[in-house]
Parts: structure tokens; sequence; C-alpha cells
């Protein structure tokens, strides 16, 4: 027979068992709530893994889309640019970096992206790879910005060659912004100067818009490089072990505190503010020049008939520009 001091103890061991297993499992659903990518993980359908097909479907249709005429239209305008000695201008030189601003990002963004909306895990494309992404969707978003940018305070210069107090203000814009956005460049060409006088040399017989492209492109690497190290490949932990199956591409650590809000304060807000300044006074500009053709008109006065074509063409080519820039923006 058993004792009614064993049955007790029996029954304290059990309960204290039974405590202990609902701690374990209580600590299972716990990590599992409170990490959802490990939860995710753990489901046997690999197919949840993805969203819902009515969602992953009609954005890779998108996605392919967006590549397709993307890459053609990118490469054509390149080789338009390239093979043409005609359009060798400095708004083409501005629309030839801009395009291969757009390839790199669609060539190099597009194709994880699309493989990420099939399967969220796990990062297939390596520890290198990620890097270079980062680097490159960086490297692409600086120099867009800063092609658009330098694009539109040439715009704005030209427009407002012609009068003495339209100049004097566009020296001021003018100053501001190269004292904004392009202080570094003082210190690259200083660089290249003294250190690679034969890089000088070559770029002393180039045009101002190719210099601005090149300095453009050197400022847009190199400001690049802080952000993309931050990147790397991570993993969730369990019990002290790494998920090889939740491998993502993401932020590994921080080398420089809010490097991404200065990024965003200096490749989006500044040029942003900028742009949207030189925008209205051209527009300004613009609108002078054709009240003041109408007014012309309307009063008959004596104009030579050079001079009203040359008004005309230039009023012309200014409205072109004004969409061009508009679209590009």
């Amino acid at each position: 027979m058993i004792s009614s001091n064993e049955s007790i103890d029996s029954g304290v061991g059990m309960r204290l068992s039974g405590s202990r297993g609902d701690s374990l499992a209580s600590d299972v659903i716990w990590e599992n709530y409170t990490n959802p990518i490990v939860a995710f993980l753990q489901q046997e359908d690999s197919s949840t893994r993805r969203d819902p097909l009515y969602i992953v479907l009609p954005i890779t249709v998108i996605y392919a889309v967006i590549f397709l005429t993307g890459l053609v239209g990118n490469v054509s305008t390149c080789v338009v640019i390239a093979r043409n000695k005609s359009m060798h201008t400095a708004t083409n030189y501005y629309l030839f970096s801009l395009a291969v601003s757009d390839l790199l990002l669609l060539i190099s963004g597009l194709p994880p992206e699309m493989y990420y909306i099939w399967s969220h895990f796990p990062y297939v494309f390596g520890e290198a790879f990620c890097i270079i992404q980062s680097f490159a969707a960086e490297t692409s978003a600086n120099a867009t910005v800063l092609t658009i940018t330098a694009f539109t305070v040439e715009r704005f210069v030209n427009n407002f060659r012609s009068s003495g107090d339209s100049k004097r203000a566009s020296r001021v814009v003018v100053r501001s912004f190269l004292a904004a956005e392009f202080s570094i460049w003082i210190f690259l060409v200083l660089y290249v100067a003294i250190c690679h006088p034969f890089i000088s040399h070559t770029m002393s017989k180039l045009s101002r818009a190719v210099k601005f492209v090149i300095v453009i492109w050197l400022l847009a690497l190199c400001l690049a490089v802080p952000q993309a190290i931050q990147f790397g490949v991570v993993y969730e932990y369990s019990n002290g072990s790494a998920i090889l199956d939740s491998a993502r591409c993401a932020m590994k650590w921080t080398l420089i505190e809010h490097a991404f809000e200065i990024s965003t304060m200096l490749f989006f807000v500044l040029p942003m503010t900028i742009i949207i300044v030189l925008y209205i006074l051209i527009a300004i500009k613009l609108r002078r020049s054709r009240l003041l053709t109408a007014t012309v008109k309307r009063k008959n006065l004596p104009a030579g008939p050079n001079h009203c074509d040359t008004g005309r063409g230039k009023s012309a080519a200014q409205r072109n520009v004004i969409r061009m820039l508009a679209s590009e923006v």
C-alpha cells in the first residue's frame, strides 16, 4: 500500500513538474509572440513565407514592367546621347547621368526585391551582395538628387543671366547652394590637382557640365560608403543559436549616429527646398516674359523681326526645359 505521505509527495511532484512544463511552454509561446520572425519561420507551409498571391502577383507584374521599360528606356537614352555628337550638350549630360543612376538602381535593387516578395526568408544573396546593394541604392539616390539640383541651378542661371538685378539674385542663390551642398568639392578638386596632376590636366579640357557630373558621382560614391557598410546579413536567435532560415539584409551595426537622418537632410530636404525655390523663380520669370511679350504685341511697338523670332524661340525653349525638369522631379 502507498502511504498517505507518499501520495502527497507524489502529488506535489506532479504539480511541480507540471508547473515547470507549463513554464517552459509559456516561455516558448512568449518568445514566438515577442519575435514574429521566429514564429513566421516555424510554420511548416513554405507558401506562408510570402504574402498572399493576390498581393504578390500584381506586384510582380508591376515590378517586371518597371524593370523592362526602365532598362530599355535608360539604355536607349545613354546610347543615343553617346553616339550623337550634336546631343553633347549640358542638358543631355545631366540626363545621361540620371539615366545611369536609374540603371544602377534598377539592376541592383529590383531583382532582389522581386525575389523577396516571393520568399521573405532566408536572404540568399550573401553578405557581399547585401553591402553592394545598399551601396548602389545610396549612390543612385545621392547622384539623382545632386544631378537634378545642379541641373536646376544651371537652368536658373541661364534664365536669369540677362537682367542685372536678377543676375545678382541668381548669384546669391547659387552661392548659397554651393556653400550648402558642394563645399566638399573644393577638397576633391585640390586632392586631384595636387596628387593626380594628369587627371587634373585631363579634366581641364572638359566642359563645365561634364566636370559637374564627374564630381557629382564622386561625391555620391563617397557619401554612400558610411550608410552601406552599416548593412549586412543578420539572423534571429532562439535559445542562443542562430536560425539560418531567418537571414535577412538589414542594418547590422551603427557606424555613425543619425547617419540616415543626416543623409535625409542633405540629400532630400535641402535639395528639394532649393529646387522648389528655383522653380518658383523660373516660373515667375517666364510668366513675366510672356506678359511682356503680350503687352508689346498689343501696343504694336516696333521691334526687329530677328529680335521677335529670338524671343519666341527662347520662350519656347524655356517652356520645354521647365516641362522636362518638372517631369524629372
